[in-house]
């Protein structure tokens, strides 16, 4: 048993029973990290021993080999009607794929993906939530690599999430900062980030958007896609959302597009997948931070304090539980201040009808 230097990390070369075993210990290949390579090199050794006495081989399918067909399973067939997902699925298996890719399937353990985290988190060093991401792609792999019988478990189960608190941090915007932000923003960028505040729509719903989707006769807008039945529904307009949505269906259908209100000019046939570059810029611009899903949030918190009910907000923004509002609805501090007043008031009512 050895660890051996590949490329800028240690790799782990273990003989039992006759078969060579090989992996990253997701290690920097440095002196100092020599012996907790060895560390890992040994706990794998105990691993595969361990999972050679327990029962029939598995098959020796290598994760890079099971991946590639993951990701195309996912891209052809699971979320074909999703490519936004499994373009993220395709980003967290970049460094997934990275870390497994030469090992066997069957070889991955808790204890590796425990590694894979630690890795993750001191060489890249990564957000948790970008962690939490990645473990949930490699659960719906191994979930995956089940139903074909290489792997008898999801080891992913047995190791904790980081916390997705981060991903929680959320910013509703002023009116400041809302008139300096639109004052920058531009194009195709300014008709979507308004279409989100008008509407709370999510970026990817307003981005697939369809000519059939638009009624602008009985001023709806319906959302088709969704990974429940509550987030596809049919959102009401305002009349400044009909205005941009009518000037975009007059320019789609003028320049012969396919029937997107989005098309991209780089992928033909396809919509606009994301507008991270133009929404940062724009922001430089403006002199403000936020994401452009913030303007979702934004809208929610502005519904609620007009006096939206939690039902209606929770069907308006697509949800199918109203345990999620608390992400998307932020009362400010006026709001809060106003309801409380509104509550003395009723007090000061109630006891002049006493008296």
């Amino acid at each position: 048993m050895g660890i051996i230097k590949r490329g800028r990390f240690w790799h782990y070369r273990i003989w039992v029973q006759g078969r060579e075993f090989t992996g990253s210990t997701g290690l920097a290949a440095t002196a100092s990290n020599r012996r907790r390579a060895l560390r890992i090199a040994e706990e794998r050794r105990r691993e595969i021993v361990a999972r050679l006495a327990s029962g029939p081989e598995l098959p020796a399918v290598l994760f890079r080999q099971a991946a590639a067909q993951f990701l195309a399973w996912a891209a052809d067939v699971e979320y074909r009607g999703k490519p936004s997902t499994a373009r993220r699925l395709q980003t967290s298996f970049a460094s997934i794929i990275s870390c497994f890719g030469e090992r066997r399937v069957a070889e991955i353990t808790p204890g590796s993906i425990e590694d894979y985290k630690a890795w993750r988190a001191r060489e890249h060093m990564v957000r948790d939530v970008t962690i939490r991401h990645d473990l949930h792609a490699l659960s719906l792999f191994f979930k995956y690599c089940m139903k074909h019988g290489w792997v008898n478990a999801n080891p992913v189960e047995q190791v904790a999430k980081p916390s997705d608190r981060d991903s929680l941090v959320q910013h509703v915007l002023t009116a400041q900062e809302e008139a300096a932000y639109f004052a920058a923003a531009k194009g195709t960028l300014y008709d979507v980030a308004r279409l989100i505040l008008l509407t709370g729509a999510r970026p990817e719903e307003i981005l697939s958007l369809r000519r059939g989707d638009i009624d602008l006769s009985r001023r709806t807008m319906h959302i088709c896609g969704g990974k429940t039945r509550a987030a596809r529904r049919t959102l009401h307009l305002l009349s400044e959302a009909c205005a941009i949505l009518e000037r975009r269906l007059a320019d789609n259908l003028a320049s012969g597009a396919d029937g997107w209100l989005f098309p991209s000019t780089r992928r033909p046939g396809e919509h606009i997948s994301k507008l991270n570059h133009q929404h940062d810029e724009a922001c430089r611009r403006a002199g403000v931070s936020f994401r452009l899903y913030d303007l979702r949030h934004t809208f929610a918190t502005r519904l609620a304090e007009s006096g939206c009910d939690i039902n209606t907000l929770a069907a308006i923004l697509g949800h199918s539980g109203l345990r999620l509002l608390t992400r998307y609805v932020h009362p400010t501090e006026q709001h809060r201040a106003a309801a409380m007043e509104r509550l003395e008031e009723q007090q000061r009512a109630s006891l002049r009808r006493v008296k």
